[in-house]
């Protein structure tokens, strides 16, 4: 009876939060994808032929011809020759040679461990396949290894250096990859039929680099009529595989849609095209807040976001649909959200939340800076304070600093799984150089220890109770309580945030900035308790102690002094920091013990 009680209550809280409308899409979605795999258990194989009259292989794309016109050409042809001659970098796993591409493989953990268990089945039905997670530290194979390199990110990269040079060994080498991935990926058997996701973002890539290919590929008639056939069957799969989940969607479902609309345009279907561009657009109002933020908790996934909203736009506009100036509104405030986010003239945006190092196109070549500039040619920069209360997001910029605050904002209606146990947490860099840093995520499903590890209060820049850190039962959840903390933004440069570290225990932290120093005051409601705080700083800066301060030194040169409280105790540690996805180094930490109402002091080193 208590266990039938909690059921409908659960589903009672989920319809007031999620809404009739999407629960019944959800389940609608999850019975069109039963029917569609009980189908196709029975019938395995794709389309065996489309003709291409399909496919009015004549069209282009007008912003695509712009995106050739910004591409650096020495990067292109120095990335395209790397790919040609089977040299790719994967999620960490460093410059690999394949002779053989390895689309079923963890290239990554097997190059680190020869004897490990690294290669996936590729005669697997694709609803059969469960995704293995690593338990402790002992790293398991990576789904997303093979995932990455089935993206095709560097197809578009061979397509446009064959237009750029007229060389024909980059139309035969992507050829001859894609003919590759087509004998070893069936139609849904294997890993790379698995996520919807990375099937929409394949699409992509195989479109783009279409766009600058078929003229090279037109007298290989079989050829085409094969890419073409998949391309279909990437369409079908999509339309059965949506990943709606339980109406609270993401960046995932956004690919999914972006994926399909491409593939719209590629086979010229108006009717399937209004749906898709209608669905955007729900979900564009669903998933980004009015403030122009992600509401998935993480600026690196609001920047593949507003990746993916810039290609629809543009491909939008290409096919003769309507934008409004709404939309176009709210994609600029995207933008200046990651404008506000980044701290030095690299464009590399502050990392809060995960980071999978995803993006839909090449990131280097093609990414969202390159792709915003065809659909907003200028833009300026912005200076001052800035509050996100809706993301939750507290940014002083300027010249000399840029410093942010994390607040806890949440509720019910926002998938978790992106989320850091962060509230409170500063990042601090000065003349665009990181100071104070966001750890980042080092894996997400090879290890649930180094997952949990990564997305833990003790591995940011807050204030917290030893032994009181939450319990993270899920690799992509966690149990937040919906809140938008107290937060003000004054005049002059002062943060603030509050918001609670353990059960009845709440904390005030202030950060002050002018041009010489950064300071950090925190109060706790019960200030007996033996409360630590963390300054994880950037692999670029050394740690030196001088006296009772301690020196902050970048390039062997002093940049800041960090001063802590006469009597609190200070270990000088090391950390782990992700430079990206896959990518785990060491760095130092100060761990400070708490003196309530007492100041941490960011100097401006002589």
């Amino acid at each position: 009876m208590v266990r039938a009680f909690r059921r409908i209550s659960h589903y009672y809280q989920k319809l007031r939060t999620i809404g009739i409308s999407r629960c019944a899409r959800a389940l609608h979605y999850r019975v069109q994808k039963a029917s569609f795999v009980k189908k196709m258990r029975k019938r395995i194989g794709g389309i065996e032929k489309v003709p291409q009259a399909m496919q009015v292989s004549c069209r282009s794309l007008s912003f695509l011809d712009e995106l050739k016109k910004k591409c650096d050409r020495d990067q292109l042809i120095k990335s395209a020759d790397r790919y040609v001659a089977g040299r790719f970098d994967l999620l960490g796993s460093g410059e690999q040679l394949f002779k053989k591409m390895p689309w079923h493989e963890d290239i990554r953990l097997s190059s680190q461990d020869p004897r490990a268990q690294s290669l996936f089945d590729p005669n697997q039905f694709y609803a059969d396949i469960s995704i293995q997670e690593g338990n402790g530290f002992t790293i398991a194979k990576d789904i997303k290894l093979p995932w990455e390199l089935s993206r095709f990110h560097h197809l578009p990269v061979l397509g446009l250096a064959d237009a750029v040079t007229g060389d024909e060994k980059y139309a035969e080498s992507a050829k001859k990859q894609i003919a590759d991935w087509l004998n070893e990926n069936p139609y849904l058997l294997g890993v790379n039929w698995v996520c919807p996701m990375e099937v929409a973002i394949r699409a992509t890539n195989w479109i783009v680099a279409w766009h600058w290919l078929h003229g090279a590929w037109q007298e290989d008639q079989p050829f085409c009529n094969r890419f073409i056939s998949s391309l279909r069957d990437h369409m079908t799969y999509l339309e059965s595989n949506w990943e709606f989940y339980d109406g609270r969607t993401s960046n995932h479902y956004l690919s999914n849609l972006v994926g399909y609309f491409y593939l719209c345009w590629f086979f010229d279907d108006e009717r399937k095209r209004d749906w898709c561009y209608r669905e955007l657009l729900c979900e564009f109002e669903w998933q980004i807040f009015d403030e122009g933020s992600s509401y998935e908790g993480s600026t690196r996934y609001h920047q593949l976001v507003t990746e993916l909203t810039v290609h629809a736009v543009l491909l939008a506009r290409e096919m003769g649909v309507e934008v409004d100036d709404k939309l176009l509104c709210k994609v600029d405030s995207m933008l200046e959200f990651l404008d506000w986010c980044t701290p030095n003239a690299d464009g590399q945006v502050v990392a809060i939340g995960d980071d999978d190092s995803g993006s839909l196109l090449h990131k280097e070549l093609f990414g969202l800076p390159t792709v915003a500039s065809i659909l907003f040619s200028k833009r300026g920069t912005f200076f001052g304070v800035k509050r996100y209360t809706q993301f939750g997001l507290s940014i002083s910029k300027a010249d000399d600093w840029h410093v942010t605050l994390r607040h806890h904002a949440y509720d019910r209606r926002q998938p978790s799984g992106h989320f850091h146990d962060d509230a409170g947490s500063v990042t601090i860099a000065y003349h665009g150089v990181p100071i104070i840093i966001d750890p980042g995520s080092y894996l997400y499903t090879p290890s649930y220890e180094w997952r949990n590890q990564f997305r833990s209060a003790a591995m940011h820049n807050v204030c917290y109770l030893p032994g009181h850190e939450r319990e993270h039962k899920e690799l992509f959840g966690l149990d937040m309580a919906e809140a938008r903390d107290e937060h003000l933004c004054k005049q002059g440069g002062v943060l603030r945030a509050r918001y609670q570290i353990a059960a009845d225990v709440s904390l005030e932290r202030e950060v002050a900035i002018d041009e010489e120093v950064c300071v950090i005051t925190d109060r706790v409601s019960a200030s007996d308790m033996p409360i630590m705080k963390n300054f994880i700083f950037s692999p670029e800066i050394s740690v030196q102690q001088e006296g009772d301060s301690w020196l902050l030194i970048h390039q062997q040169k002093p940049i800041l002094h960090f001063t802590v409280p006469l009597h609190a105790k200070v270990v000088l540690q090391d950390t782990w920091t992700a430079l990206g996805y896959g990518r785990k180094i060491r760095t130092t930490c100060l761990q400070v013990s708490h003196i309530d109402g007492e100041s941490v002091i960011f100097r401006v080193a002589d």
